[in-house]
């Protein structure tokens, strides 16, 4: 990181201590910084320094949960990162709440997967693309069902896991495994889910 880098300074609070610390070692680099927040210090700093930012107003997350707000950091930094010309813009980012909608009335499948879920231990398996929705889903699932979860991404899964569930003995009663699978997964990937879902059942 120096000053031809620009560093997205992130905190749905703006009070988040390792963001904060964050703020400090880009400024001690001189990086071109942008700061995303709903308020808190970050905003008070942006402000006061004169620093670009964008401070959302979270109307839309009663819950006033950041986990609960995903959306806002996300759609912000898309919006950045396409206003700056590094991805393609997002034209039709206004039919997001009506896709949202309708994935909410096709929820079914949704609803069974959770069934099983109930009294397991589930076990996410994701892998490139996909890894980082993996990681929120498992945080929603330790901060909102306040259940464990853990996360393994294919194929560094089938180097050590599949021995690893040799011993308890209970492990095929406690764990259920969710495999997050993508069209777009490359192809050797896509024999390994199959293979894998196979050792694991």
């Amino acid at each position: 990181v120096d000053e031809k880098t620009m560093v997205v300074i992130s905190s749905y609070s703006g009070n988040t201590e390792e963001t904060l610390s964050s703020l400090q070692e880009a400024q001690a680099r001189k990086a071109q910084i942008f700061i995303l927040t709903s308020g808190g210090k970050l905003a008070e700093y942006a402000h006061k320094h004169n620093l670009p930012s964008y401070v959302f107003s979270p109307e839309n997350n009663p819950s006033a949960q950041p986990r609960m707000g995903l959306g806002y950091n996300i759609l912000s930094i898309v919006a950045l990162l396409a206003r700056c010309r590094q991805i393609h813009g997002v034209e039709n980012l206004n039919e997001l709440p009506d896709f949202l909608r309708r994935k909410q009335s096709e929820s079914n499948g949704i609803l069974k997967m959770a069934k099983t879920l109930v009294e397991k231990i589930p076990v996410l398996v994701a892998s490139e693309h996909l890894k980082g929705a993996a990681h929120a889903i498992k945080n929603q699932l330790n901060e909102n069902a306040k259940s464990f979860a853990c996360l393994f991404d294919l194929p560094e899964l089938n180097h050590h896991l599949l021995e690893g569930l040799t011993f308890p003995k209970s492990n095929s009663d406690n764990l259920a495994f969710v495999f997050m699978t993508s069209d777009k997964y490359h192809s050797e990937l896509k024999m390994r889910y199959t293979l894998t879902r196979a050792a694991v059942r």
